[in-house]
Order: structure tokens, then sequence, then C-alpha cells
């Protein structure tokens, strides 16, 4: 699957419930509006991000698409509804 224009093709990051440090949210506080993914591909107007790239989406964002595929789900989303590349 290759997205075109400005269309990044991601896919979420299962980190369960616990965050980078290790401390463990409840459910009411795991479920967040932002996610992290990990960029599997970009299209040809995509200027600031490449591909092996982990970034900070909004996932309930209208523009963002959710794809499944081969048992796995996927989300397609626009280059302007990443909130920040993760170093």
């Amino acid at each position: 699957m290759k997205p075109i224009r400005d269309k990044l093709l991601v896919k979420l990051i299962d980190k369960g419930e616990q965050v980078r440090d290790g401390i463990v949210l409840p459910d009411t506080m795991a479920k967040e509006q932002a996610e992290e993914c990990l960029v599997l591909s970009v299209g040809a107007k995509v200027k600031h991000i490449i591909s092996g790239n982990h970034v900070l989406i909004d996932r309930y964002s209208q523009d963002t698409v959710r794809v499944t595929r081969d048992g796995s789900d996927y989300f397609i989303v626009e280059e302007s509804n990443v909130l920040a590349i993760l170093t």
C-alpha cells in the first residue's frame, strides 16, 4: 500500500497501558487521543517525515482513515495531522 500526495501510512505502536517511564496509567488515561506510530511509507509531497520515523498522530482527526489489511490495522493520515516526530 503506497499513500499519495501528502499522506502517510502508519501503524500504531502497541505500548499497552504503560508510558515510556514505566508508569502504568489507568484505563481512563491510557486511551488518549494522540498515538505513537511507526511510519511505513509516505506520499510524494510529504516534506518533513520519512519511512521509519516514529511520530505522534491525532488518531481521531476527521482526516485519519483506518484500514485493515491482512488482519492488521493501519492508518492513513495527512502530514498536517502529525503532532510530532519522536526522536
